[in-house]
């Protein structure tokens, strides 16, 4: 951790010669539970957040188990709540719904969330209602 604490200063110190310029309240060190308290100390005035349970990262989650599988859920209910509410335009306005599920919002949402993924219960759940609210049989 010393040695991550003397990197992140050599950074802040000459990274804005170098057009980079550290946002510490944007920056997270996420660190096993033995570690959090000298990291809170190392890291103390620096700006930096500090997290022992997990963060997310580009769209997945890293951190304990229990971080991760509570991203994914939330996330896969975020879907569900989506395609529910698709489902009911699709009685009415069928090719609108499709459109809407054939764009980013669910299909790059799931993609962006795979990594994350160390059950895949929460998202076959998921892809289960996309068969049977979206795409039923008429």
């Amino acid at each position: 951790l010393e040695l991550l604490k003397l990197w992140w200063d050599k950074l802040n110190d000459i990274g804005p010669s170098l057009g980079y310029f550290p946002n510490a309240k944007k920056t997270w060190l996420v660190v096993k539970p033995q570690y959090f308290e000298a990291a809170k100390e190392i890291f103390k005035n620096s700006g930096v957040q500090i997290t022992s349970e997990g963060q997310r990262y580009l769209g997945a989650a890293i951190g304990t188990q229990e971080y991760k599988e509570k991203y994914v859920s939330d996330k896969v209910s975020e879907w569900v709540a989506e395609l529910e509410e698709l489902s009911e335009i699709a009685k009415s306005e069928p090719q609108l719904a499709y459109a809407a599920i054939s764009s980013v919002s669910l299909k790059d949402g799931s993609t962006l969330c795979v990594p994350s993924l160390t059950s895949t219960i929460s998202f076959n759940h998921w892809r289960e209602l996309s068969k049977t609210h979206f795409f039923q049989q008429s």
